[in-house]
C-alpha cells in the first residue's frame, strides 16, 4: 500500500511548472549530474513527451481498473516505473531522462529563487526610499545616526541580492528555454494533479485507508 500512497504524493509534489519534491528517478552515474547537462529544445521536447507517456499508461490504468474493476495495489504501477518504461519506449535512456529531469528541477529551482530575489530586492528598495525621505526631515543627530545605519544595513543586503541574481543570470539561456515551454509544463502540470485526484477517489472507493501499510 505504501507505494501506491507514494504515487499519489509524488503526483502531487513533481509540479512541472512549480518547485516541489522531484520525482525520484535512476541515479545519474559519475560526471553525470545535472549541472553537467545544458538542455536544448529537443531535450525539453523529449522530457515532455516521456512524462505525457508515462501520464497516459497510468490514466489508462486507472480507466481499466474504475470501468471493470479491482485492487490498486495490483493495477497501478509506480511513477518512476512508468516513466523508466515510457521512455525506453521513446528510444530515450533512461538515464539521460534522470539527467533531464534533474536539469529541469534545478531551473525550476533558480527561476523560483531569481523571482523571490526580485521581489525582496523591491521591497528592501522600497524601506531605503522611505528611510531616505526620513533622513531629509530628520534633524536629530542620534536620530539621524540611527536611520543611517539601518540605510546602510539595506544597501549591504541589496548588494548581496544583487550578487545572487548576477549569479542566476549566468543560466540565463537555460532560463528562457524553460520560460518557451511554460504552456507545455502547466499542461501537464494539470494532468498529473488530475491524475492524483482520480488516485485518491479509486483508493478511497476500494475501502483502503491511505495510511494503511
Amino acid at each position: 500500500m505504501v507505494w501506491v500512497v507514494s504515487l499519489v504524493l509524488l503526483l502531487v509534489a513533481c509540479k512541472p511548472g512549480v518547485v516541489g519534491k522531484p520525482t525520484p528517478a535512476p541515479t545519474p552515474t559519475a560526471g553525470q549530474g545535472a549541472e553537467s547537462l545544458v538542455l536544448t529544445p529537443e531535450d525539453m521536447g523529449l522530457y515532455l513527451a516521456v512524462k505525457r507517456k508515462a501520464l497516459s499508461r497510468l490514466e489508462e490504468a486507472l480507466d481499466r481498473l474504475q470501468a471493470v474493476g479491482g485492487d490498486p495495489l495490483r493495477e497501478l504501477g509506480e511513477l518512476t516505473v512508468a516513466e523508466r518504461e515510457a521512455a525506453r519506449a521513446l528510444g530515450v535512456d533512461p538515464q539521460k531522462f534522470a539527467r533531464m529531469q534533474q536539469a529541469v528541477t534545478h531551473l525550476l529551482t533558480l527561476k523560483a529563487r531569481d523571482e523571490e530575489t526580485l521581489r525582496l530586492e523591491q521591497e528592501l528598495q522600497r524601506n531605503l526610499e522611505e528611510l531616505e525621505k526620513l533622513s531629509e526631515h530628520t534633524r536629530d543627530p542620534a536620530a539621524r545616526q540611527f536611520l543611517e545605519a539601518q540605510k546602510k544595513a539595506l544597501r549591504g543586503e541589496l548588494a548581496k541580492l544583487a550578487v545572487e541574481r548576477r549569479q542566476i543570470g549566468g543560466e540565463g539561456e537555460q532560463l528562457q528555454l524553460l520560460a518557451r515551454f511554460r504552456v507545455e509544463m502547466a499542461q501537464l502540470q494539470a494532468r498529473q494533479d488530475r491524475l492524483a485526484r482520480r488516485l485518491r477517489e479509486a483508493l478511497a472507493a476500494s475501502g483502503k485507508a491511505t495510511t494503511e501499510h
